[in-house]
């Protein structure tokens, strides 16, 4: 697979507004359709849900982990074999673990709310052999303004929460320099992804092209029209952008589902879990179960090492779950495990949903009789938020 794809290191100090910075970058480049991902490397515990999640239920799922070296070094491992191009939004201090880091980017963004520190940061992109293509003076009290027209692109920015996307020009026209250094189209990326796909046979369901933006009552439409015609058991190869219950339902639905392209690990095989009684201390994930009076049991679930790599996979265990419950499947995990969960569970269960933690939070049928309800349940996780 082709690893040099332009990595973008966002960085500035704490309290810059790094995270909104990229997440707004990030925003703008999808509206150009331009292919990349943000990689938050940085373990604040943050992502896009952050951002567009309430911010009582962003505060109780948020996951903040100590910043050390084994944690620099599996962001390293994922950069060094990126699928694709990468924003890559990390911490605010510069530190060893940060130089881990920064030896697989290329370019370097900067944000800071003071101008000793921005010189800091752009000595130590300098010194890590990055290419500085902006700098961004953080300001809660200023417009946002282009500082001339030369080289690295260099403008004031005001990064309050609630400041809309379309009104944005500076940091708009930045996007574009950002795009052209990119050089590639979504297009473009699609069929270099399609090229490499193992299986050449295989169907490739692209739920992106299909709808840029989902609702859960699009599933039995998908399920009816793009999933269960194929009984000519050609494999299926689910690929593209969508929330994580669209790829749980096509898991439980298509058992010809042999292959997904993760955005970090590119393409990866399908595959359930084993379930046990007993959580094994050698599984790179760690669960909670409740169980609540609606007959539904919560299963929640958080990675120990952060961003699990393609060999840890198989020695992920699941719990046994009494056929009598339904079963809720909740927590910051990427794709790739909601898929072989729902796999797993669709084989055991009636009914399956998965929590999605954006707006209020969505609880979504993935398996059972009404596939595509969303469930009002309240998230037992959080009650003390």
């Amino acid at each position: 697979m082709p690893t040099n794809y332009p990595a973008f290191l966002i960085g500035g100090p704490p309290h810059s507004g790094k995270s909104i910075f990229s997440y707004r970058l990030s925003q703008l480049l999808r509206r150009q359709q331009v292919p990349h991902y943000l990689l938050r490397a940085a373990p604040d515990g943050e992502g896009d849900w952050t951002r567009e999640s309430e911010a009582a239920l962003a505060r109780a799922l948020r996951d903040k982990r100590p910043y050390e070296a084994r944690f620099a070094e599996r962001v390293a491992r994922v950069l060094a074999s990126r699928p694709q191009p990468f924003l890559v939004d990390v911490g605010g201090k510069i530190t060893p673990e940060q130089e881990t880091i920064a030896r697989h980017c290329t370019h370097a963004i900067l944000v800071s709310n003071n101008e000793q520190d921005l010189q800091a940061w752009h000595a130590f992109a300098r010194r890590m052999g990055l290419q500085v293509v902006g700098l961004f003076h953080s300001r809660l009290d200023a417009s946002d303004a282009r500082c001339g027209s030369g080289t690295p692109f260099e403008a004031v920015i005001n990064l309050r929460e609630k400041v809309p996307v379309a009104a944005e020009t500076v940091l708009a026209e930045f996007a574009r320099q950002v795009a052209d250094i990119i050089g590639l189209s979504a297009d473009a990326m699609r069929e270099i992804h399609f090229e490499i796909l193992p299986d050449k046979a295989a169907r490739i369901l692209d739920v992106e092209r299909i709808s840029p933006r989902w609702d859960p009552a699009m599933l039995p439409r998908l399920l009816a029209e793009a999933v269960l015609p194929a009984r000519d058991h050609q494999a299926l190869a689910l690929y593209g952008r969508a929330p994580n219950w669209v790829y749980a339902a096509v898991a439980a639905a298509a058992p010809t589902l042999a292959w997904q392209f993760d955005a970090t690990l590119g393409w990866l095989p399908v595959q359930a879990f084993a379930m046990t009684e007993d959580e094994s201390p050698h599984a790179p994930i760690e669960y909670s179960l409740t169980i609540e009076s609606s007959g539904w049991q919560w299963l929640r679930t958080r990675p120990k090492p952060p961003f699990i790599a393609q060999h840890e996979i198989p020695h992920i265990t699941l719990p046994t779950v009494p056929p009598m419950f339904s079963l809720v499947l909740e927590g910051k995990m990427p794709h790739w495990f909601y898929v072989g969960a729902a796999r797993t569970y669709a084989a055991h269960l009636s009914r399956v949903a998965v929590f999605q933690a954006q707006g209020s939070g969505l609880v979504v049928e993935i398996f059972g009789n009404e596939v595509g309800r969303v469930h009002n349940l309240r998230h037992p996780f959080t009650r003390q938020a």
